[in-house]
């Protein structure tokens, strides 16, 4: 990788900020990634707009790191849900559609159509 580093410096800057994002990412540190970012001055390559990027929404970025918590499992189930729903174009039965979803994430139990005027019948007694 050395070898590879020496051929452009250009190219060696850019590596260096891609591992220095990396390394403060998985760590969670802000200082890190905020001066970073601060320090970056445009290549001419690709990883400009990505800083950019960055750099547009830090504040959002940065706070994702000092907090623990993500949406990452609301968005995996939304796009589990829109997945049943793009199958099955469209289902008549609300609650079929609903069972469908409860039935794919594992939590199943049968939602029952609400039933109006229904008589309970009392159930003979066995002697």
């Amino acid at each position: 990788m050395a070898k590879c580093l020496d051929l452009d410096p250009r190219f060696c800057r850019t590596y260096e900020t891609y591992q220095a994002i990396l390394t403060a990412v998985r760590e969670r540190d802000v200082s890190t990634l905020q001066a970073t970012l601060n320090a970056y001055h445009p290549q001419g390559n690709r990883m400009d707009q990505a800083i950019k990027s960055l750099k547009k929404y830090q504040s959002q970025v940065l706070n994702a790191l000092r907090m623990e918590y993500s949406n990452g499992f609301l968005e995996g189930i939304n796009s589990q849900i829109k997945k049943i729903k793009n199958m099955a174009y469209g289902y008549r039965n609300w609650l079929n559609f609903i069972n469908r979803i409860f039935l794919e994430r594992g939590w199943f139990k049968p939602v029952k159509k609400a039933t109006v005027n229904q008589k309970r019948v009392p159930r003979p007694i066995k002697v």
